[in-house]
């Protein structure tokens, strides 16, 4: 939905879960990236982006993100994007819960291409344990202007309209609209939780049959489209690996698409990243599908990387009497909750995905991870309803009247 060329880039950046807890203070995240890929009419080059996304707000209950772009082409091609994404859960009072997620983008182009789009996906969310399944409908609009140094080529489809398209101020003008809509499915489990690696992973298996229409100066065309696709996140320490894979069937034809994207974080600041993969055609903005593969650096500036705290009590977490000590370079995050039936922690270090915490015989829940030297904010989640830290923990205010905890780690596990 998002301009296929930048979305690799966002997908590192933007909130990836439901379970995030929020910022003290939005955070500015740049990411820099050079390498080739292919631009809006199908046109393979060398391309440098600018991508960078504001996180205003970022909880387990809503997120609210900024991002603009800017690509330079080998062929003297540029486009440039500004747009937002906004999510919302509504508060857990059992396994199941409310989603929605809206986002908008603009993108414009030296070769006279304007791209106008919108969506919404609000879906029931079912969670039990590591298992999630999702269902909801999705949404959206697409318009596209495309202006011709000359006559509309023959056949007038959008994608022969983009390759036509050049650098003009006169010209023949054509405007295709787009929308898409239907039902959409997805199950995920999260895997490797944490533990003694700080490692964790998160498959989803996703489905989604759209009814696809287009409204140009021909008669309006409408299309069946199914997706299927599976992703995968897997973290471990400060690497982060994101794929995804899927199939696309239409008009009797189908396409495959598949992509990779690494992120080894070097400090709380600076982030390298490298991508590669095969994307298929917009079916809402009409952008031609393509390949790319980049490399470039993230720098990240306020937010978690900030470290300010508002509230700073730093009593020593008090000791689980009747249990083993942490194993060697572990740091042991403990919340004293008696009268809950499960806990599970959830921060920084594992992309916020939840780990079942432990139980000892005093009432205190523990978890053991393993951490590289850094700052880190955490949350416990009790009995899958509401959020709490610990008594003794330094935290900061979240932005809507709650808190967050933080740990300082200066040395590394192993």
């Amino acid at each position: 939905m998002l301009p296929l060329l930048i979305m690799p880039l966002l997908m590192l950046s933007l909130p990836c879960s439901a379970d995030m807890v929020l910022q003290a203070q939005p955070a500015l995240q740049v990411h820099v990236n050079s390498g080739t890929a292919t631009d809006q009419r199908g046109l393979r080059s060398g391309a440098v982006s600018v991508v960078p996304v504001l996180t205003l707000h970022e909880s387990s209950r809503q997120a609210l993100s900024l991002f603009a772009s800017g690509t330079q082409f080998a062929q003297s091609a540029r486009a440039w994007t500004g747009g937002g994404v906004a999510r919302w859960r509504s508060p857990s009072r059992g396994p199941a819960s409310l989603s929605f997620m809206a986002d908008a983008a603009y993108t414009g182009t030296t070769f006279e291409a304007r791209f106008l789009q919108a969506q919404t996906s609000p879906a029931l969310d079912w969670q039990q344990g590591p298992l999630t399944v999702s269902a909801g409908v999705r949404g959206a609009y697409g318009r596209t202007t495309v202006r011709l140094a000359g006559s509309p080529p023959p056949g007038g489809g959008l994608g022969d309209l983009l390759r036509a398209s050049r650098p003009t101020t006169t010209g023949t003008q054509q405007t295709e609209s787009r929308a898409l809509w239907g039902p959409h499915g997805q199950v995920s489990v999260d895997l490797l939780n944490g533990g003694r690696r700080s490692s964790a992973l998160h498959l989803a298996l996703g489905y989604g049959a759209w009814q696809h229409s287009s409204e140009t100066v021909e008669p309006a065309a409408s299309s069946r489209l199914d997706d299927v696709s599976l992703n995968a996140a897997l973290v471990f320490g400060a690497l982060r690996l994101q794929g995804a894979a899927g199939r696309r069937f239409q008009g009797g034809q189908r396409s495959d698409f598949g992509s990779a994207q690494l992120a080894v974080a070097l400090s709380p600041v600076f982030t390298l990243t490298a991508g590669g993969g095969s994307y298929l055609a917009d079916p809402v903005s009409g952008a031609l599908g393509g390949r790319f593969l980049t490399a470039g650096v993230s720098v990240k500036v306020g937010g978690a990387a900030s470290g300010r705290m508002t509230t700073a009590t730093g009593r020593a977490a008090p000791a689980v009497r009747g249990v083993s000590p942490p194993p060697p370079g572990s740091t042991r995050l403990v919340l004293r909750a008696p009268r809950a039936q499960r806990v599970a922690l959830a921060g920084d270090w594992n992309a916020w995905r939840r780990q079942p915490a432990q139980r000892g015989p005093d009432g205190l829940w523990y978890v053991d991870v393993q951490l590289a030297p850094g700052e880190y904010r955490y949350a416990f989640l009790v009995d899958d309803a509401h959020w709490r830290v610990p008594d003794h923990a330094v935290t900061s205010d979240d932005g809507f009247g709650g808190t967050v905890a933080w740990i300082s780690v200066r040395n590394s596990a192993r």
